[in-house]
């Protein structure tokens, strides 16, 4: 009942009355309330079906995001508390909010002041390296979320790692899944051993993705998330094979520069 109550309260959106030249405004309500009860039912266990689950950890990246709330996820973290899976999907999606808030700032003026809305960066500069640091001490069936988080922060000081776990060079990185989220992440970054990788694995017989996938409708067939993600990092191209995705790559491998972001969905 109180994951249906919060889904209305955040549906349940504030429309500003718009001016004549422009469309209305959409304002959230403030979750700050319901902020306590979030966190334990995301992670401190309890009767609850996993997509109710699932919803509780979607609001709460968003009201995390709120008057610095989101030091409560890193110091549980830190301080091994609660289900280490679901703070680390958390940090995550906050992460994911704010490199697209990077992305905009970096746009020129005109730009940016064509964007009605424009979150900030809220996490601090050691939220990454702790993912990086934890990461490798972890429980094999929890590296795979830690990647997933770090792909979606795009950020530079994960390259070395993510590298190594595409590669098989680390003790934890035999699950393919775990490497397809590392090529997703170094793609969106321009590696192009990253991109080599999604199109070598089209022809994939094996291999189950898990826990995030490419695009709104989730496969965990492993080929089929290759080709959603090179749809989307080459700028939704039709290639469906892995001979029309080569045939693009000779042409666009020298100057490769990702048009659009992979996008990771539960």
């Amino acid at each position: 009942m109180f994951i249906a109550s919060m889904l209305l309260v955040a549906g349940a959106a504030v429309a500003i009355p718009p001016s004549p030249d422009q469309p209305p405004v959409i304002r959230d309500p403030d979750m700050e309330p319901y902020f306590d009860r979030l966190i334990h039912l995301c992670f401190n266990g309890g009767k609850i079906n996993s997509d109710d689950r699932a919803a509780a950890c979607h609001l709460l990246s968003r009201a995390a995001r709120r008057h610095e709330r989101w030091r409560v996820p890193v110091r549980m973290l830190r301080q091994e508390q609660g289900n280490e899976r679901r703070i680390v999907q958390v940090l995550g999606k906050i992460a994911a909010v704010d490199a697209r808030a990077r992305d905009r700032q970096a746009l020129p003026k005109e730009e940016r002041m064509r964007i009605a809305s424009m979150p900030g960066v809220v996490l601090d500069d050691t939220v990454v390296p702790e993912l990086l640091d934890r990461v490798r001490a972890t429980d094999r069936d929890v590296v795979d979320h830690y990647v997933i988080a770090l792909a979606r922060a795009r950020d530079p000081r994960a390259v070395d790692f993510l590298r190594k776990i595409l590669t098989g060079n680390l003790g934890q990185s035999g699950l393919t899944s775990t490497r397809f989220h590392a090529a997703v992440g170094l793609a969106n970054l321009g590696d192009i051993e990253a991109v080599e990788w999604l199109i070598n694995n089209i022809d994939a017989d094996r291999g189950r993705v898990s826990h995030a996938w490419p695009g709104k409708r989730c496969s965990n067939d492993l080929a089929t998330s290759c080709v959603e993600a090179l749809h989307q990092v080459s700028g939704y191209l039709g290639y469906s094979t892995a001979d029309e995705w080569r045939q693009w790559w000779s042409a666009q491998r020298e100057s490769f520069q990702p048009k659009n972001i992979i996008q990771l969905r539960e």
